[in-house]
């Protein structure tokens, strides 16, 4: 293990097992991000900025070529183990991001929140289908590309011209949806507005998702009180 982070050379050369008779490993010299130093010599080989000893499964570093006890897991199974998966979960949120970056890392650099676990629930964001534990999924709490929440272009909670159904923070608070306990804030947990809206205009926007449209909480009360 050249660089002592508990994945043994011959997995990170691309061996299914280890070689025998000198056999040489299909991917010698991998290097999965491009970095000028192949990933047996590289403490972090897909350049996410969570070092491979956690990616691995080791808590802390290891010493003596010691092996980490997940050193081939894929958490998304999609065939990439995450140790080479720039995301480890496939929710759509690159792990340098899950993992506190606000830019892509280099040379190595390490995310200040590398095993950040916003829910407290032993999993890592960066391997966490539900990183904020709110019931929804954070692949449906974040947008990527034109893979929008819902089509209406009417409602702006955080009036800064980006419709909810297409606002990664619906509430403008800085806290991104899918790490956010409340995202449209209007004192609702999401956990208790995952469903569709039932109800139709002015009580609600049709179509709007209920965890990113506030306007329901605010005639809550006046329909409550004609009852």
């Amino acid at each position: 293990d050249s660089d002592g982070d508990g994945i043994p050379d011959w997995i990170e050369a691309g061996c299914a097992s280890p070689p025998t008779g000198n056999a040489v490993c299909p991917e010698a010299g991998r290097d999965t991000d491009g970095d000028g130093t192949p990933d047996y010599l590289d403490p972090d080989s897909d350049g996410d900025g969570i070092p491979d000893w956690i990616e691995a499964g080791c808590t802390s570093p290891p010493t003596g070529n010691a092996v980490c006890p997940e050193a081939g897991r894929d958490t998304d199974g999609d065939g990439t183990p995450d140790y080479l998966d720039p995301d480890s979960d496939g929710d759509g949120i690159p792990d340098w991001i899950e993992a506190g970056c606000t830019s892509p890392p280099t040379g190595n650099a390490v995310c200040p929140e590398a095993g950040r676990d916003t829910d407290g629930d032993g999993t890592p964001d960066y391997r966490d289908p539900d990183d904020d534990g709110d019931g929804i999924p954070t692949n449906e709490e974040h947008i990527t590309d034109t893979d929008h929440f819902c089509t209406n272009t009417t409602l702006d909670t955080d009036r800064d011209g980006t419709p909810n159904c297409q606002d990664n923070d619906v509430d403008g608070d800085g806290i991104p949806n899918y790490l956010d306990p409340d995202s449209d804030g209007d004192g609702t947990p999401d956990a208790r507005e995952d469903y569709p809206h039932p109800n139709p205009p002015p009580f609600a926007h049709d179509g709007v998702p209920a965890w990113i449209d506030p306007v329901y909480r605010l005639y809550l009360p006046i329909v409550l009180r004609n009852r």
